[in-house]
């Protein structure tokens, strides 16, 4: 497997006091795992993967594309972080980070070369203030070789939806169907 340097990029300076309290709350329950859980995986590890989702939501349509990394805490628990752009047509793009835990499982043949998974958890997105929101989600994904392609969905819970482009209040909710795609991308 090739290893690669992940270096740090700038971070958003002003987040919400809404996204705080959920980063305060993400960060809490990672130390809690790291507390209750007697040894890491003998297997952690680092792995990228892109995404790609679409939807509706306040009656514009979006399309999402996502990089994702991906932290093997334990061998059935994955933190994973992705830089996302939502692209929204008729109003303005969105762009943040979405970090979520991933309880998952992993079924596969004696050589590895074939597969099933499973994983679903909690997580926040952190963008401007009215896009920022709690979400769980949950999907599966078949590994072919070095391949992994997948999809999910992920229902977005926001406590401050802003305006729609006609002045009308957004939903509370939005649901988001999504693909993943991912190779050879262990760090």
């Amino acid at each position: 497997m090739n290893r690669k340097t992940i270096s740090r990029t700038g971070a958003t300076k002003n987040l919400s006091d809404s996204a705080s309290r959920g980063l305060a709350s993400l960060l809490a329950l990672t130390i809690l795992s790291f507390t209750t859980t007697p040894s890491l995986s003998s297997a952690a590890e680092m792995s990228w993967d892109l995404g790609a989702a679409t939807g509706s939501y306040g009656g514009s349509s979006y399309t999402e594309a996502n990089l994702g990394l991906n932290w093997f805490l334990l061998d059935y628990l994955n933190w994973r972080n992705a830089l996302f752009g939502r692209f929204v047509s008729g109003a303005d793009n969105v762009f943040g980070l979405d970090s979520s835990l991933r309880l998952q499982t992993f079924l596969s043949t004696e050589s590895g070369g074939l597969g099933v998974g499973f994983f679903a958890g909690p997580g926040y997105r952190f963008a401007r203030s009215d896009y920022s929101a709690a979400f769980l989600e949950g999907g599966v994904q078949f590994k072919l070789g070095g391949l992994r392609i997948g999809g999910g969905v992920k229902q977005f819970y926001y406590s401050n939806p802003g305006l729609d482009v006609l002045g009308n209040r957004l939903p509370n909710t939005d649901t988001v169907y999504f693909i993943i795609l991912s190779g050879g991308g262990v760090l």
